[in-house]
């Protein structure tokens, strides 16, 4: 029983870790399109 528990421990941090990786990733994208429509406003 506490082997499986412990299985599923770590595929959630392996979840959270790649959620954090992709953080920055996100960020710029949603930067770029914010970007994008403040120039096409002008």
């Amino acid at each position: 029983m506490q082997q499986q528990h412990y299985t599923q421990n770590k595929k959630d941090n392996a979840k959270i870790d790649f959620i954090l990786f992709q953080i920055p990733t996100i960020l710029k994208m949603m930067f770029v399109c914010n970007v994008r429509a403040l120039k096409l406003q002008e």
